[in-house]
């Protein structure tokens, strides 16, 4: 069973992948 801030830690290391892929050069979410 998930609790919710698992979901979210999960959700973000998603954005963050998908971000790192759309802007490799970017700095912003490391």
């Amino acid at each position: 069973i998930y609790n919710e801030m698992d979901l979210i830690k999960d959700e973000i290391k998603i954005i963050k992948r998908l971000h790192k892929n759309k802007y490799p050069g970017s700095d912003l979410f490391k």
